[in-house]
Formats: C-alpha cells, sequence, structure tokens
C-alpha cells in the first residue's frame, strides 16, 4: 500500500492542475454529513475507498456503510431531515436524491434507528429496508426501526404514516402505531405504541428540540436554514454595506482563515473534498463565499445561488507545493495585502508568498492527504524567498488519492465494529403493490419456519426492559411545522398533517 501511494505521488508531480467538478446529476442533497459524532462511529467508504473514523462534517455519499460500536451518529439529509443511529447499528446508504429525484434509501441491517422526515418531495420517497421488510414513508414525520438480534424487525410510526410491505402484500401504519415483521413476512398487525422511554428515545428527542429552536431574526436563504441553529451558536451576524448580513466566527485565533483547520479527503463521484474540524464548518465551506474586514477579520456571506460544492477555493501549484485559498464574493482569490482585502482581481501574480499567508494554505504535495492541515502547513518564513510567484489557476490537484493514509487502526477498529453479531443483510426490497393485508391474512403469515417449510410459528411479543410490550419510546418533542422554517411541504398543500421539523 505505501509503495502504491508513493507512485501516485509521483505520477502527481508531473499532471498539471485541472478542473476537477463534481459529477453531473448530484446536487446538494447527494452529499449529507455527519452532523453529531459520540463514541466508536466508522464509515465503510463505497468502491473500495476503505475506512474512517466518523467525525462531525465528515461527507456521506450513496453506497457508504454506517457503523456504530459503542456511540452514535446523527448524520443530516437536508431540509430538516436526520438519521440517527443508536450504538450497535449498522446502515447501508443505499440511495440518496439525484437531480432527477431518486429517492433516499437506507437498508439497516441491525440495531435502532430513528428518522426525521421534514420534508418529503412525494409520497413514497424515502424508503427504509430492513432484512425482513420494506418500508415506505407517506407523511411527514417521525419513525424508528429496530432489527433485532431474534431476527425480527419492529416499525414504529411517532409521528406521520407509512406503508410497510412484504412477501404478501403491504400494510399502513398510522400515527401512534408499531408493526413487527420477520424473513419477510408480518407477524402481527399494526398496533398501539406504548409510552416509554429509553435513553435513545431520549437522545432523539434532544437533537429535535435543538433543531426546533429559531433565532429572532433569520438572515440565511430558505436553503441554509438548516445550519441557523449551529452558525447562531458558533458566531454573530453582523452588516456589512457591500454584501447585507454576513457571519462572523467567534473563538478563531488570528492565523485562522478558511480552509485551514480540517483535511482534504477524495470521494470518486466529487474529487477533492475538503472536511472542515470547525463544528460550524460544513455550510461556511461548502456553500456561500467568504471576505474580509479589518474591524470584523474574516465573515462569511450567504446568497441563495450559491449551491453545495466540495470547496470553494482557487488553487495554486508550485514545484513541490500546492496552495489554496478562498473564493470571495466575485468568485476571485481573496486576497488580503498590507491590511487591505482584495477580492475582485482574476489573477495575482506576486514574487512574495508573504502577502498571500493571511488569506492563503500551503502545504507539501505529499503532504496533501494529512489528516490535520494546520499541523503540516508552511508558513511565510519558509517560502518567502523559494517561489518564483503565486498564480492562481483554479483547478483542483490533477491527480486521485484512492488511500486513506495513516488509517491503519482505524481500519481494524472499523473491521471489528462492521463484524460485530447481530447485523444481516438485505437482499432486496419489497414493493408495495397495492394489496393491504386483512388482519387474518397478517396471522396466518406467521405459519412458517426458518427452518424448514411449514413450521409453524406464532406470532411474538416483544418485551421490554420494565416488562411492557413495546419496542419504541412513543415521548417526542414536536418541532416547529415545516412551513415556518422554510421548508417547502408538498403534503401539507394536499391537506394532509405536518409533523416535520
Amino acid at each position: 500500500m505505501r509503495s502504491k501511494w508513493v507512485l501516485v505521488l509521483a505520477t502527481a508531480v508531473l499532471l498539471p492542475l485541472s478542473a476537477f467538478a463534481q459529477s453531473d446529476g448530484y446536487y446538494d442533497r447527494s452529499y449529507t454529513r455527519m452532523s453529531f459524532v459520540q463514541g466508536d462511529v466508522y464509515v465503510q467508504r463505497a468502491q473500495g475507498q476503505g475506512y474512517e473514523q466518523g467525525q462531525i462534517n465528515l461527507v456521506v455519499v450513496e453506497g457508504d456503510k454506517l457503523g456504530t460500536k459503542s456511540g452514535r451518529l446523527e448524520t443530516q439529509l437536508g431540509r430538516g431531515n436526520y438519521l440517527r443511529l443508536d450504538s450497535g447499528t449498522q446502515v447501508d446508504v443505499a440511495g440518496l436524491p439525484m437531480a432527477d429525484g431518486q429517492p433516499t434509501k437506507f437498508h439497516v441491517l441491525g440495531g435502532s434507528v430513528y428518522i426525521r422526515v421534514a420534508t418529503l418531495d412525494r409520497e413514497k420517497n424515502f424508503e427504509i429496508h430492513t432484512p425482513d421488510a420494506s418500508f415506505y414513508i407517506l407523511r411527514e414525520g417521525l419513525y424508528r426501526v429496530d432489527v433485532q438480534p431474534s431476527g425480527e424487525t419492529v416499525f414504529g410510526v411517532l409521528e406521520g404514516a407509512a406503508e410497510g410491505a412484504g412477501q404478501e402484500g403491504s400494510i399502513v401504519i398510522e400515527e401512534g402505531q408499531r408493526v413487527s415483521a420477520a424473513d419477510g413476512r408480518f407477524v402481527s398487525e399494526p398496533s398501539s405504541l406504548v409510552a416509554r422511554r429509553d435513553d435513545f428515545s431520549a437522545w432523539n428527542d434532544t437533537r429535535d428540540a435543538l433543531f426546533a429552536q429559531r433565532s429572532t431574526s433569520t438572515y440565511l436563504p430558505a436553503e441554509y436554514v438548516d445550519y441557523e441553529t449551529e452558525l447562531d451558536s458558533y458566531g454573530s451576524w453582523v452588516n456589512e454595506s457591500d454584501y447585507g448580513s454576513v457571519w462572523v466566527p467567534r473563538g478563531v485565533d488570528a492565523s485562522w482563515r478558511p480552509y485551514s483547520n480540517g483535511r482534504w479527503v477524495w470521494y470518486p463521484i466529487i474529487g477533492w473534498t475538503w472536511v472542515s474540524y470547525d463544528p460550524w464548518g460544513w455550510s461556511t465551506h461548502h456553500y456561500g463565499r467568504w471576505g474580509w474586514g479589518a474591524g470584523l477579520g474574516w465573515y462569511w456571506i450567504p446568497r441563495d445561488h450559491w449551491r453545495w460544492g466540495p470547496a470553494w477555493v482557487d488553487w495554486w501549484g508550485y514545484g513541490d507545493y500546492y496552495g489554496w485559498c478562498p473564493l470571495s464574493y466575485w468568485d476571485r482569490p481573496a486576497y488580503i495585502f498590507n491590511n487591505r482585502f482584495y477580492g475582485r482581481y482574476d489573477r495575482f501574480q506576486h514574487r512574495d508568498f508573504r502577502g498571500f499567508d493571511r488569506s492563503m494554505t500551503v502545504v507539501r504535495r505529499d503532504q496533501l492527504h494529512n489528516r490535520n492541515i494546520r499541523d503540516v502547513a508552511i508558513g511565510a518564513g519558509r517560502l518567502g524567498g523559494q517561489m518564483a510567484g503565486v498564480d492562481f489557476r483554479g483547478g483542483r490537484p490533477g491527480f486521485a488519492s484512492p488511500t486513506r493514509a495513516g488509517d491503519a487502526g482505524i481500519e481494524a477498529r472499523a473491521s471489528a465494529a462492521f463484524s460485530g453479531r447481530g447485523a444481516r443483510t438485505v437482499d432486496h426490497g419489497y414493493a408495495g403493490n397495492g394489496t393491504r393485508l386483512s388482519a387474518g391474512e397478517i396471522r396466518s403469515s406467521g405459519s412458517f419456519g426458518r427452518s424448514g417449510a411449514g413450521q409453524a410459528r406464532s406470532i411474538r411479543s416483544y418485551p421490554s426492559q420494565n416488562g411492557r410490550n413495546d419496542a419504541f419510546g412513543l415521548s417526542s418533542t414536536r418541532p416547529l411545522a415545516s412551513g415556518s422554517r422554510g421548508y417547502s411541504s408538498p403534503s401539507a398543500s394536499r391537506g394532509n398533517p405536518s409533523s416535520g421539523s
């Protein structure tokens, strides 16, 4: 593996900088992020890209597998939609929306998840498949799935409605109901949820309540409102005459500049993508642009016409070095010289790197993959007299980085997490074919056996720790209705109830 990485880098020296845009057909909801990480959380990358340890703002793409060992994970899906994993859970990200309206699909292989759906473009545009049954979301709401080690799935609707599908037909699960399935058949008809709380439901309530908070003033475009809470927590809004309301981060030191606290990760369908270690860094490094003022320092400028991007930077390459700086409001390199900000110029050519040191980050080519760029960034004192000039060309590095250097320990821990007991496979999904099963049909469908055809099987109960026959916590904090936060709610316009965030 080491020799392969050296070969890639050696080849990279000979390649020019080139534009490396994301693939056609993708848009901002084609890429999700980890918005909360606690404990041992891992991702197994699609297309054989290896393992990574979970961290806030890490990009999640279609085909990835998420796993928690002794931790919890929240993945932000956009427009108020969230997927939350309890400890000991594995989920395949089977499908994320494309520009053509492809549905969101998750395979829950084991463990427990909550799905908060605040925005649903159309019925059944959100799918959850388990080894035992498939479930299609019919209305905005809150849903819980438990894929149990005993070999059964329990699906509950705390808010909203869903259709469950198996081998013999489908059923509708209304708000306040749950249903059980095993081996493609429903082994209980929809029954009432019993109000009960566990640690996972309490944590889900806390996350919902956090995003239900609203600022007294909203400065963000409607497409950005998912990030309102975290921006309010870590910065403040001020008015700049040239741009209107801009956001200024709190608690950053004098050497901080955009795209400096984090790392670069290469993804097959996106290319080089910035992963910010700043807790507020997702929106400010994948949307909008940056400016600088002598009295403010760096500030972020949001506009609704700026869509998601892997990183809004301009690149520079020279000899053994790569450098980058944020793009300004005019989509030009952001440059500070003699305490004055320049952001309108298409190209800069300057023989002294010290003029760029407050906006540009530079590393050696072989450190572009480093897990902490700030530790290997090169200061002006080391480069000031070594550069023939700074000439931004606008392209990304012209080589791929398919390896995750330094991740040997992570790979071992992640492999252990994904090989944990209790996880099964989803061989295929069951389609809702319109055949509604009656109570009698559901009961009779229990006459099958896992070890042989014709073996009788009774409907099972699911004892909880407190002795109640329920696997869910019904209590939940209902966030604000979706329309109050700028989300479109197609079902609400049809007169259906909406209980999204």
